[in-house]
C-alpha cells in the first residue's frame, strides 16, 4: 500500500497557483471554447497532460471522420488519430490557430518558479501532486514524498487528518 503525503501551500505558493489556475480557466473560456465551437468537427487534439507535468500540448485535430477527405489545409496519416496543418500556405491559418491553442497558462512554470518539483521519479514511477483549492488554502497531496532532500520554503508537511478535515469542511463536500 502506497503511503499519501501532504502539504499546505505558503499563501504567496497558493496565490501564485489560484492566478494560474484563473488565467487558464479563463483562456479556455476566451481561446479554446470559441475555437472548439468554431470548428465542431475539428476541435484540438493532443497530449492532455501526463505524471511529469500539469500543462498539455495541443498537436492538432480531432479526426472524427475518416471516410471523407480532411479540411482543406489538413492532412491525415494511418499512423496518427489527429490531423495537422499541411506545408506552405494552405496550413497556415490551422498552424496560427495550433499556435494560439497552445498559448495556455503554464501551471509548470508556478511550480518551477516555487523551487517545487512537479514530478518525482520514485521506485520506477513517475509521481506528480495532486492539487487541491480549499477555502482554508491550497494542498497539495502526492503518492511519494516530493520534498525529500529538497528545501520546499513553500510546502509546510501536514498531517494527513488535517488534509482530510479541510476537505470535508470545504462547503461542496457537503
Amino acid at each position: 500500500m502506497t503511503e499519501l503525503h501532504a502539504w499546505k501551500a505558503s499563501d504567496e505558493f497558493a496565490a501564485a497557483l489560484r492566478k494560474r489556475l484563473a488565467e487558464r480557466k479563463a483562456y479556455f473560456a476566451d481561446v479554446v471554447t470559441p475555437f472548439i465551437n468554431a470548428h465542431p468537427k475539428q476541435p484540438p487534439y493532443g497530449t492532455h497532460g501526463d505524471a511529469t507535468s500539469f500543462d498539455f500540448r495541443i498537436d492538432g485535430f480531432a479526426d472524427g471522420d475518416r471516410k471523407s477527405p480532411p479540411p482543406e489545409g489538413l492532412s491525415r496519416a494511418q499512423a496518427r488519430d489527429w490531423l495537422k496543418p499541411v506545408r506552405g500556405a494552405a496550413g497556415e491559418p490551422w498552424r496560427e490557430a495550433l499556435k494560439n491553442l497552445n498559448g495556455i497558462p503554464s501551471v509548470d512554470k508556478v511550480f518551477h518558479d516555487f523551487k517545487i518539483p512537479v514530478f518525482v521519479l520514485s521506485l520506477h514511477r513517475l509521481c506528480r501532486a495532486n492539487v487541491r483549492d480549499l477555502e482554508v488554502g491550497v494542498y497539495l497531496t502526492a503518492s511519494v514524498d516530493l520534498t525529500e532532500g529538497k528545501d520546499c520554503d513553500h510546502l509546510t508537511p501536514v498531517k494527513l487528518s488535517e488534509f482530510y478535515a479541510a476537505v470535508e469542511a470545504e462547503p461542496s463536500a457537503a
